[in-house]
């Protein structure tokens, strides 16, 4: 089961802290030795009190992430120029998806190659159950186009309310690698006849055994284990409703 820890990103105290403790696993006392600073100005910053610019380029500096996303919250966690761990994830779409994908090829899946087929989902607990159902297309754009395995999900629940809501329809492109703080969905296997399910929000943090996502409703992080949540596909745009 799942269990809460509590992580703000939504303010720069917490991002300090997302920072330091998920990143790089340190203390106060140990990032601000390595920055040049006090324990006590760390715990300030995390709490909220001013923080100045060249305290955040030496925290993004030392941490290897963001400086855009520390400062404003903006855009994805990790430097551009730094390698995430490597990346253990199997490359298909969800179990539902990866099933008609054997019975069918692309061509037949896909009427056209511009489109993605839409699964409707049902609200269950903090994610969503995947069904077999497709309830329409959504058009492919950008880095979507010529992708197999390509899909889109129309979201029910609001755990990540402000960023994703009920009726946004998720394009995920399964091929892309996912980087700290980016938007992902963690999908569950098919089990005793029940459908998949999904969980969407931000990717604070994975190792070999577990996910961390970061949500929006209620604030605060939730850990999946790798053993039951297996895959993890990013989440690349919300289609335009039509």
């Amino acid at each position: 089961m799942a269990k809460s820890v509590s992580v703000d990103r939504f303010s720069i105290g917490g991002r300090i802290r997302t920072a330091r403790e998920l990143v790089k696993k340190r203390s106060q006392d140990d990032l601000a030795k390595a920055i040049g600073w006090t324990r006590g100005a760390v715990s300030n910053w995390e709490r909220g009190e001013g923080v100045s610019e060249e305290a955040l380029i030496a925290i993004a500096k030392e941490t290897k992430v963001s400086l855009g996303w520390l400062s404003s919250g903006d855009g994805s966690m990790m430097a551009a120029d730094t390698p995430s761990e490597p990346r253990n994830v199997k490359q298909d779409g969800p179990a539902i998806h990866a099933e008609r994908v054997e019975k069918q090829s692309v061509e037949d899946l896909f009427s056209t190659s511009d489109k993605l087929p839409v699964y409707a989902a049902i609200e269950n607990g903090a994610g969503m159950s995947i069904t077999e159902t497709i309830i329409g297309e959504a058009v492919r754009y950008d880095s979507l186009i010529g992708i197999e395995g390509a899909y889109a999900i129309k979201v029910a629940g609001r755990s990540m309310a402000k960023f994703i809501n009920p009726g946004d329809i998720i394009c995920m492109h399964p091929l892309l690698p996912y980087d700290l703080g980016d938007k992902v969905l963690i999908c569950s296997a098919s089990a005793n006849g029940e459908p998949p399910r999904g969980t969407i929000g931000f990717l604070v943090s994975y190792n070999d055994t577990e996910w961390t996502l970061e949500q929006t409703n209620p604030p605060g992080a939730i850990t999946l284990p790798r053993s039951m949540w297996d895959k993890c596909h990013r989440i690349v745009m919300i289609a335009p409703r039509t």
